[in-house]
């Protein structure tokens, strides 16, 4: 039998340090790795569509304040062109209101769930149960209100009021509150305890949860695109009054127009003042004077553009005379 000599240490130190390319493992520097440059994360698809549903609701809004504040001069937004910034930034007095709603509704979840999380027991869950019935039911006979309310504005002659809006936002409330009830159960139930018949109802009624986010969130849209045709009322009633807060202003012209008061200064100048401007469009500027508003209904005087020498401009508070 052949005996084999024991290596050397010098030997089994060069095998040692033999490695296989394949085995190789190789470790990059921490320099080089911190220089590597990073990629930007990506917006996801639900973010997406989340900004995309909010600028489609800010766009609707705003929309929905100039068409009422303009309808009551007599014009029709839709015959010029408005910027969608210009819309958008319409409906700034509104964004307030849905900030606070926002705000209320996390509020108000995170107590509905406190309470029922330390106060109510789970062996008391059929009661639970009973509270969400009951505000379903407050909520369903405000929303029979709510709704018949809307049919006589669309069909009728009357117009929403601060009680309308009380009763409105209360029920969006209740719905809310409705749902994080339903929630809570829907989490805390077991699948053999909702078998009872206290159960039964909850299941049909609330069976699917984001249909329900979905209801809330299109009557809370509802709401607030009435409460801003409202605002574009209020608003365009109060600049046709003394309390104006539209620009004066004062047009020169190159020909005589079919607006009263003017003043010929040369043989192709024309001055009219105390105007206020409504708006502009590509063409022409739409002006009128409060002496001559009738009945809450202004004469709208429509001055082309290529006639337009020169003109002034006040803000409303301005009482100075223009020499």
């Amino acid at each position: 039998m052949e005996t084999r000599a024991p290596q050397s240490t010098d030997e089994h130190n060069r095998n040692t340090r033999t490695v296989s390319p394949q085995n190789e493992k190789i470790v990059p520097e921490e320099s080089a790795v911190s220089e590597r440059p990073t990629t930007p994360k990506a917006i996801s698809a639900t973010e997406g569509l989340l900004v995309l549903g909010v600028s489609a609701i800010a766009y609707f809004l705003g929309w929905r304040f100039l068409f009422a504040y303009y309808s009551g001069f007599g014009l029709d937004p839709s015959l010029f062109v408005v910027s969608p910034t210009e819309v958008i930034f319409a409906g700034w007095r509104i964004y307030g209101l849905i900030a606070g709603l926002i705000v209320s509704a996390v509020v108000m979840r995170s107590i509905i769930q406190g309470f029922l999380r330390h106060s109510v027991q789970k062996q008391r869950l059929k009661a639970i149960v009973r509270g969400f019935y009951l505000l379903l039911a407050i909520s369903v006979v405000i929303g029979l209100y709510v709704v018949s309310q809307l049919v006589w504005f669309f069909f009728g002659s009357g117009s929403a009021s601060f009680i309308f809006y009380a009763f409105a936002f209360t029920d969006i409330a209740l719905l809310w509150a409705t749902f994080v009830f339903g929630e809570y159960i829907h989490r805390v139930a077991r699948p053999t305890v909702t078998q009872d018949s206290v159960f039964t109802l909850y299941r049909i009624v609330f069976a699917v949860q984001k249909l329900w986010v979905v209801v809330i969130a299109l009557a809370t849209v509802l709401i607030l695109a009435l409460f801003s045709s409202g605002s574009g009322v209020v608003y365009s009633a109060r600049d046709r009054q003394p309390e104006t807060r539209l620009n004066k202003v004062t047009f020169y012209v190159d020909r005589q127009l079919s607006i009263p008061n003017g003043i010929q200064i040369s043989d192709e100048v024309w001055c009219y003042s105390d105007l206020r401007l409504v708006t502009k469009t590509d063409d022409t500027y739409f002006a009128f004077r409060l002496d001559e508003v009738i009945n809450d209904t202004a004469t709208l005087y429509g001055i082309p553009k290529d006639r337009v020498i020169e003109f002034q401009t006040r803000p409303w508070y301005d009482r100075s005379d223009i020499p």
